[in-house]
């Protein structure tokens, strides 16, 4: 990162305790471009120039939707990220993840800020 230009940093934790893609790494695309993978349970971190971002995470066919985010200089954003299909078991469940693949595969992950504060205490706007 180029020590001139403000940055902040996002921090994307993955849930561990979900049973679907358990053994497969997401792609983390930040502006359309791959900047690395997360599996279960992991944490990834990165530092980004001040400013609005574009995240999204994919696995073969199947994402999340797109988010943007706005980093302010200095400032710490704290993502979530989870299957979105559910972890029960039977019927009904089978069908719920047929159809989160077939129809609702751009939102097979759930990705939500969990906390957007910069390092010193200071809040943040989420953008609309």
């Amino acid at each position: 990162m180029n020590a001139d230009r403000p940055s902040g940093t996002i921090t994307l934790t993955r849930a561990s305790d979900r049973r679907a893609d358990r053994l497969r790494r997401w792609k983390v695309i930040f502006d359309g471009r791959q900047r690395g993978k997360i599996s279960a349970g992991d944490r990834f971190s990165m530092e980004l120039p001040a400013g609005t971002h574009e995240l999204q995470l994919r696995v073969d066919l199947a994402s999340s939707p797109k988010l943007t985010v706005a980093i302010k200089p200095g400032g710490l954003i704290e993502l979530y990220c989870e299957p979105s299909v559910p972890d029960e078991r039977g019927f009904i469940a089978g069908w719920k993840v047929l159809k989160a693949m077939t129809l609702d595969r751009k939102r097979w992950i759930t990705l939500r800020v969990e906390d957007t504060t910069a390092h010193d205490g200071t809040e943040h706007q989420e953008p609309d």
